[in-house]
């Protein structure tokens, strides 16, 4: 389909939507009030609750409360219910006889409620995923206390290690015998340019505290993302404000003036969400000499920056966009200290979809992504920088 046609379709389809809720169109509308608990009877700050049939969601607050105001005629309403570590619920009842409910959550003693889009590209529990998908939840992530991403996977993957790529030092892996060019990175279900070493991706680009879960397929899944997943599937999933006003700072300093500095900030309203994250990461370069053959190994240190900015909004009841936006600058630290060279890898991209609930079983995706990544060679004496890497 021509490029400009297909933009003009989908413009066409959100006007058409958006309509709906015009000033001079407006439906009555409809507000569902509640609080989801656990079995003690304790509030469950941060469930997720969605309407069923619309793409309209809230997250609890911190007394476990929620509020979702809709504006089409349903009166039999249907809401899921989820939280991690606990059954996921199901509630129907009707709005003209009730519009407050109280939700009680139970422990679950598995993660097979748990929703999750890799293996059919759609979102399903996981124990009707017809492919075997591992889930790292953010609780996992927490009791971990991961650095870097390469942590994370090397606690929850047996089967993979990672090394220092012989020339440019950068961090290269294998899976289960299968080079890192075979293992498929998605970043919120979408493709990730930029390759650090040997085909493998630049793992830098990743911060930790902006995951909110990792979805992992071992095997081939060619079939529905190319040749290139042969050796598995790795999906990041980032967090989304899901609360009023949602903040946290955080840091970390270790040995070798190993650095990571977290300041993120969102709100969810009605309708629109917003979440932004700004991190600063630094480690230094240093040397590692082997004692029986005295061999010397460089392993090279980074400076880097990332800026992330999330935006949703719901135009009407089915009709749902998000858009995020990224800059990424990192600097590679020589170990050699008479190398007068460095690396720089830097990028900006931009991802946005958009979602139409046609009913409880089928809706429409629509996605965008660019992802603009160099590599660069830094002359630090005469200030002269060259695409590429030496």
């Amino acid at each position: 389909m021509n490029k400009t046609l297909f933009i003009w379709a989908c413009c066409y389809f959100l006007l058409m939507n958006v309509w709906e809720v015009t000033p001079n169109n407006i439906p009555e509308s409809n507000t569902i009030k509640g609080i989801v608990t656990d079995e003690q009877g304790a509030p469950l700050p941060g469930s997720s609750v969605r309407l069923r049939g619309t793409a309209l969601g809230a997250g609890t607050n911190a007394r476990g409360e929620f509020s979702l105001t809709f504006r089409n005629e349903m009166k039999d309403i249907i809401l899921d219910v989820s939280f991690t570590g606990y059954k996921s619920q199901s509630v129907t009842f009707n709005i003209m006889d009730k519009s407050y409910v109280r939700i009680t959550l139970y422990p679950s003693d598995n993660p097979l409620e748990e929703i999750v889009v890799t293996g059919t590209r759609t979102e399903k529990a996981l124990k009707n995923t017809p492919v075997l998908t591992r889930v790292v939840t953010s609780k996992d992530i927490e009791r971990i206390n991961p650095v870097d991403i390469q942590s994370i996977l090397e606690y929850e993957l047996p089967g993979i290690q990672f090394k220092r790529h012989h020339g440019s030092g950068l961090p290269e892996f294998t899976f289960q015998g299968m080079d890192g060019k075979y293992v498929l990175f998605l970043m919120d279900g979408e493709r990730i340019a930029g390759e650090g070493a040997a085909d493998n991706i630049d793992f830098t680009q990743f911060n930790v505290d902006e995951i909110e879960r990792i979805e992992i397929i071992r095997g081939a899944m060619s079939t529905m993302y190319g040749s290139n997943a042969l050796g598995g599937v790795v999906n990041i999933i980032t967090k989304n404000a899901d609360r009023p006003f949602t903040g946290n700072v955080s840091a970390r300093y270790s040995n070798r003036d190993e650095q990571s500095y977290t300041a993120s900030g969102g709100t969810k309203l009605s309708r629109f969400n917003a979440l932004t994250t700004l991190t600063y990461r630094k480690k230094d370069a240093f040397d590692v000499k082997d004692r029986d053959t005295q061999t010397v190994s460089l392993l090279g240190g980074y400076e880097n920056w990332q800026f992330s900015q999330k935006l949703g909004y719901n135009f009407t009841d089915k009709l749902s966009g998000d858009i995020k936006g990224t800059l990424y600058d990192n600097r590679r630290i020589r170990a050699n200290k008479s190398d007068k060279t460095q690396t720089l890898m830097d990028s900006y991209s931009l991802l946005g979809h958009v979602r139409y609930v046609i009913n409880s079983n089928h809706f429409l995706n629509i996605s965008y992504n660019f992802d603009n990544y160099e590599k660069r060679t830094d002359y630090m004496i005469t200030g002269r920088k060259k695409k590429g890497l030496l």
